[in-house]
């Protein structure tokens, strides 16, 4: 199997479904490694798919972002066994020297003994960059009924839940692209307000984009929030395996006065255990944060909902060129410097 082969830039639909197939057979994967998720989030980032295959099945595959000569695995490489994902690893290497780029960093996908035994296979082989965050997540195992869990609540939560539900606030499905776009303009104005930065240009674009995607596969459920028939808020929740994950969540800032998003998360988790599912995930957890970092009080947020921290195996950061990326990491920090 030669490299054209093996590295595409697009997917012939055959090839499509046979990713698909392959995803589907994962209880624990990311919505991250599913066809066209990440061309729709990363707008700004080229998209590479490794596909490798044996008597023509997929084996092993993942898809690789590329950014500024360094390419970036999210959740993967995917496959049955730690001995095909080392393998993958070390051709993807081997494939993005020879284009001439500076780094690789994969970030894996299994908690499991399969993550550990990739990991020490690459021990000494890569380095791990000087920021200590790697990814954690907080879950909620959804083998209890609701008012089981919702007792496992801090009572702050269970206060809040029970205040807008006395408001008569509701959360259903968002079921128009006019109300996506009412959606994004919640969003836009929220990060304005706190003076966030988004990692993409046109929330209205992606909204759609995501809005369709799901409707088309399946793969997730945008919930929004309503006073009546006004929306007011919602979430984004894209559908991994057996788990619910909480990507996006937006208030609108003229109805500080309701608990938008803790009602809304209760109602994801109650319709994910309606739904069969196994896990809710908060979609992101920083332990030891600084209790000055806005993070800490996101953090509080998702931990009032119980669950448990969920640990990744540290992102490795493989170094292609080392030469060429001393220089380039040297004109990032001055970069930074004058621009900060």
């Amino acid at each position: 199997m030669d490299k054209k082969e093996r590295f595409k830039y697009s997917l012939l639909e055959s090839d499509k479904k046979k990713i698909i197939n392959f995803y589907r057979s994962f209880d624990f994967i990311s919505i991250n490694q599913y066809p066209d998720w990440e061309e729709i989030n990363n707008p700004e980032k080229r998209v590479c798919y490794y596909i490798k295959k044996k008597q023509g099945q997929i084996i092993s595959y993942c898809v690789i972002l590329e950014s500024r000569k360094i390419a970036y695995v999210n959740y993967g490489p995917i496959s049955k066994t730690a001995e095909e994902i080392t393998e993958s690893i070390d051709l993807i290497k081997e494939h993005y020297k020879g284009v001439g780029f500076l780094k690789l960093v994969v970030k894996l996908g299994d908690v499991d003994a399969v993550g550990t035994q990739v990991l020490n296979y690459f021990q000494g082989k890569y380095s791990v960059e000087s920021n200590p965050y790697n990814w954690s997540t907080l879950r909620i195992e959804l083998n209890e009924d609701i008012d089981t869990i919702f007792k496992k609540f801090r009572s702050n939560h269970k206060q809040s839940i029970k205040k807008a539900i006395k408001y008569n606030v509701s959360v259903r499905p968002i079921s128009s692209l006019n109300e996506v776009r009412e959606l994004s303009d919640i969003f836009d104005k929220m990060y304005s307000n706190r003076k966030l930065i988004k990692s993409f240009d046109s929330t209205c674009q992606v909204f759609s984009k995501v809005f369709t995607f799901f409707n088309e596969h399946k793969t997730g459920w945008m919930l929004g929030v309503y006073d009546g028939e006004k929306l007011i808020g919602g979430l984004i929740l894209p559908i991994q395996g057996k788990t619910v994950y909480y990507q996006y969540g937006m208030t609108s800032i003229d109805f500080r006065h309701i608990p938008i998003l803790h009602l809304g998360l209760y109602e994801a988790i109650k319709r994910s255990i309606v739904e069969g599912y196994d896990f809710f995930d908060f979609g992101g957890y920083m332990p030891d944060i600084e209790k000055t970092d806005q993070i800490y009080h996101i953090n509080r947020f998702k931990k009032w909902f119980g669950g448990e921290i969920l640990f990744y195996p540290k992102n490795m950061h493989f170094i292609l060129s080392p030469l060429r990326y001393s220089v380039y990491s040297r004109l990032k920090e001055l970069y930074t410097l004058i621009f900060r």
